[in-house]
């Protein structure tokens, strides 16, 4: 009777340390922003559902080949078993930037695949080729995923949203009066992804030179249409003239005919030839004549 027992009990232990078995897919290519809702057909297991699509979600801050004891072992699911060796876990949305070449400041900041929820699965024999036309800069393209196996090539349809990172200028505090005089510290520099880099200012010491035209939100990324640029030298008002080339850079006065804001190109006399010349306005009572 003890030894009819012990057996039963060994068998009812076993049954319970291997009553959650999992084979996850041999590659997983997960979607950035997207979570699997449900399991993928790949996907073989005997444990709770929704304890497994947790435990496949929480691999999307992983990357490279990972052993599968190495997952069981950081999961919170008990007694669980990974027959797989080892999983590849990679972010389809960097797998795509990589094949396509992009640019280092380019990113993928969404990408949908039909059929397709949260991440794409591969066996150890499959491949990914990714095709995308004229697909170098900011904009929405149609993306073209094949899977290439020893059997065949099965082909998926996609989209991606292509973005650049750029630095702008962010208010720190809220600026409710129009035509504030601005000052950087009012101001903070900060990374977004943008289809238009030139719609932003990009440097908070830039502020100066301008006024608000607008009420300015905590946190609002200030556009060029969003600010009012000042004359920063005034019509008969001595300023200082900077004169550059490759090789050489002087310095001298000169009255402007006109008043004129960042950038812009005035006329100015020279005070001793009475001649005039051209320059651009580059800073309070500055202005630069390149050669």
């Amino acid at each position: 009777m003890i030894k009819y027992f012990f057996i039963l009990f060994t068998f009812i232990a076993s049954f319970k340390v291997l009553s959650c078995e999992m084979t996850l897919p041999d590659k997983i290519f997960f979607i950035n922003d997207q979570k699997i809702e449900t399991l993928p057909a790949s996907l073989q297991t005997a444990c709770d559902q929704s304890s497994t699509i947790d435990l496949v979600n929480s691999l999307k801050n992983s990357n490279g080949v990972i052993p599968g004891f190495h997952i069981a072992r950081g999961a919170s699911i008990e007694n669980l078993k990974i027959t797989n060796n080892k999983v590849q876990i990679n972010s389809l949305n960097e797998f795509v930037k990589e094949k396509l070449n992009l640019a280092g400041d380019l990113f993928i900041t969404d990408l949908k695949v039909t059929g397709i929820d949260g991440a794409l699965t591969l066996t150890e024999d499959q491949n990914l080729n990714i095709k995308c036309y004229q697909c170098e800069r900011p904009g929405t393209y149609a993306l073209n995923i094949e899977i290439n196996s020893p059997f065949g090539k099965a082909t998926k349809w996609g989209q991606i949203h292509i973005q650049r990172q750029v630095q702008v200028v962010k208010v720190k505090d809220e600026i409710r009066a129009i035509n504030t005089d601005l000052t950087p510290d009012m101001f903070e520099e900060a990374l977004i992804f943008t289809d238009r880099p030139s719609d932003y200012l990009k440097s908070k010491n830039e502020v100066v030179f301008y006024k608000n035209n607008k009420h300015f939100p905590v946190g609002h990324a200030v556009k060029k249409y969003d600010i009012v640029p000042i004359n920063l030298v005034q019509r008969g008002q001595q300023a200082k003239v900077v004169i550059q080339s490759s090789s050489l850079k002087l310095s001298g006065y000169g009255i402007p005919l006109r008043s004129g804001a960042k950038g812009q190109n005035i006329e100015l006399r020279n005070p001793k030839s009475n001649r005039t010349f051209s320059a651009t306005v580059i800073d309070f009572n500055k202005v630069l004549v390149e050669l």
